[in-house]
């Protein structure tokens, strides 16, 4: 890991810790998920009254796909094999490594990584796009087969849901964000799953059944869903 990642995960870190102490003196905290609310509680011995969980919003109902030239490569390769998306970046969590271990024993999948990654593969299929707007993203969401998730950890992991509203099928950790977030729309893996298996998740096809389930539980998290849920939550705030 280059001295550049470390020194920014070191100054996230601080920024964090900061952050907890003011959130100790808060009357009132709004949380993402379960998960994020149960950390809180464990190390910060906030009172569990004072915290409400209201998910976060997912929202593409207004914005329309965007072709961009840097996809014109991609393009090329649609129609010959499946397109596997990536959202991710440097930071250790985001586990880097096993996502490339991944890539190099696949054999006719595109790789699409979405994020500011440093140390990029030089292969043929794996393609790399850096600050593209949401139309831009919206784009290789629509052009892909699957979205893959390899972070260790999340507080809520809005693009996987993103994914799912675009009907994708998803390949992530079983972390306890993820089982609640995703519930049990979503294929999980852990430390212990032999690459060869995920390959062979991301090669299965998903059924029109499953990806009506994968936008459905995305529908979830829309702007209409999550305000008449949690309606009574946000008037006590």
């Amino acid at each position: 890991k280059s001295n550049k990642v470390k020194f920014n995960e070191k100054i996230k870190q601080l920024y964090l810790d900061i952050n907890f102490l003011f959130l100790s003196k808060c009357k009132n905290i709004v949380v993402p998920s379960n998960f994020t609310k149960n950390q809180l509680i464990k190390y910060l011995s906030i009172n569990s009254d004072n915290i409400y969980v209201i998910p976060n919003i997912i929202n593409f109902l207004k914005k329309k796909p965007k072709y961009n030239s840097k996809f014109q490569n991609l393009k090329k390769n649609l129609k010959k094999i499946k397109t596997v998306m990536c959202v991710t970046s440097n930071e250790t969590r985001k586990n880097l490594k096993l996502l490339y271990k991944i890539i190099r024993k696949s054999k006719n999948i595109n790789f699409v990584i979405v994020g500011n990654i440093n140390n990029n593969l030089n292969l043929n299929n794996v393609f790399y796009f850096r600050n593209i707007s949401d139309e831009n993203l919206i784009y290789l969401f629509k052009i892909s087969k699957v979205f893959l998730d390899v972070s260790l950890y999340e507080g809520f992991g809005r693009t996987l849901v993103e994914a799912q509203y675009f009907k994708l099928k998803v390949v992530c950790f079983d972390t306890e964000t993820n089982k609640e977030i995703l519930s049990n729309t979503a294929t999980l893996i852990n430390k212990n799953t032999k690459i060869k298996k995920i390959i062979n998740y991301l090669n299965t096809n998903s059924s029109s059944n499953q990806k009506l389930r994968f936008f459905k539980n995305s529908k979830k998290y829309s702007q209409i869903s999550v305000y008449k849920k949690f309606k009574k939550k946000i008037n006590e705030i």
